[in-house]
């Protein structure tokens, strides 16, 4: 009795020191960047500065890491639907691109490079990403773990971006949470114009609702703070809560849920769901010195994509 009593402590003594040491690593590769970091716009292309009163279009889409919300789906099922979303994003031929969930590397999407198959493809854009979930490595579930998580946003510009920073959104987790909580920030992408401010592109993915009301905080004094300065800017992405209720009678309304702003608003097809939860969850917040010239839910049925892409025509004025 004795000895399986001892046999019984070894084990436990065992899967402790497992367990420590795996959250110790968890602690010791914790993704905590600084407030701002400045990010490097790769296959920048030269242009002159944005012209007023001249047509541009931009369009958002998160592509979910093209998993589509399937379990450990097969590597040629991620390199169709990201295949798909290529095609989508061909044919809009937009002159800015906010993408969120791209993943490189990570488990989930078996280990693909997914920033470098867009800019194998979309070889005249510049592009910048940045991580917003980061996870040295994740053992449970202990059927079908998580892994290596490495996921980004990316911004794609046809026209020369003179700067991209990561701007940290705020988390507060308990401890036992932190080490895998989602590292929420804006990608924020800087163009010259020739009226002199500059055009500010803000591509956000918003994952930690527990926090939310403080990350609108931050973006609310960022935009504020932008627009003092006489810029142009465009906040745009999955804000992960519905922005507005839908209307299929209206494509305009005057009450939003959040980010309801002097001198900004929003622009957001109000017909069309934008996820399969029938939320109006992307689309885009401009100051009042954009015209908006167009605004479109491009419906692809969900057919590689837990989200619809939001596209727009905009000028400065």
């Amino acid at each position: 009795m004795r000895q399986a009593f001892n046999r019984l402590a070894i084990v436990l003594l065992i899967i402790s020191v497992i367990v420590i040491l795996y959250f110790s690593s968890l602690t010791a590769f914790q993704y905590n960047p600084e407030d701002v970091i400045f990010v490097e716009t790769l296959n920048n292309p030269k242009s002159n500065p944005l012209a007023s009163q001249t047509p541009f279009t931009i369009i958002t889409h998160n592509l979910g890491s093209g998993i589509n919300e399937q379990k450990e789906p097969p590597i040629e099922h991620i390199i169709n639907n990201m295949a798909l979303a290529i095609d989508d994003l061909l044919i809009a031929n937009s002159d800015f691109i906010f993408l969120q969930e791209i993943d490189q590397y990570s488990t989930r999407s078996q280990h693909t490079n997914q920033v470098h198959l867009l800019k194998n493809v979309l070889q005249n854009y510049g592009y910048a990403f940045a991580s917003n979930l980061k996870i040295h490595y994740l053992a449970i579930p202990i059927n079908g773990h998580f892994g290596i998580t490495n996921q980004n946003l990316m911004t794609l510009s046809k026209y020369q971006v003179a700067e991209s920073s990561r701007v940290k959104l705020p988390t507060d987790f308990p401890w036992h949470k932190e080490m895998t909580a989602p590292d929420d920030a804006l990608l924020v992408s800087r163009l010259k114009t020739q009226a002199g401010p500059e055009l500010v592109l803000a591509n956000v993915q918003i994952q930690d609702l527990g926090n939310f009301p403080e990350i609108l905080v931050i973006i609310e004094a960022f935009l504020k703070a932008e627009y003092a300065l006489g810029n142009y800017i465009i906040l745009g992405g999955d804000f992960n809560s519905s922005i507005t209720s839908i209307d299929p009678f209206s494509t305009v309304s005057n009450f939003h849920n959040f980010l309801n702003m002097d001198n900004f608003f929003w622009a957001v097809d109000e017909t069309v769901a934008t996820n399969q939860n029938g939320e109006l969850s992307n689309g885009f917040l401009f100051s009042d010195n954009i015209d908006l010239l167009a605004l479109e839910t491009l419906q692809s049925g969900f057919a590689y994509s837990p989200q619809n892409s939001v596209s727009a025509t905009f000028m400065l004025k």
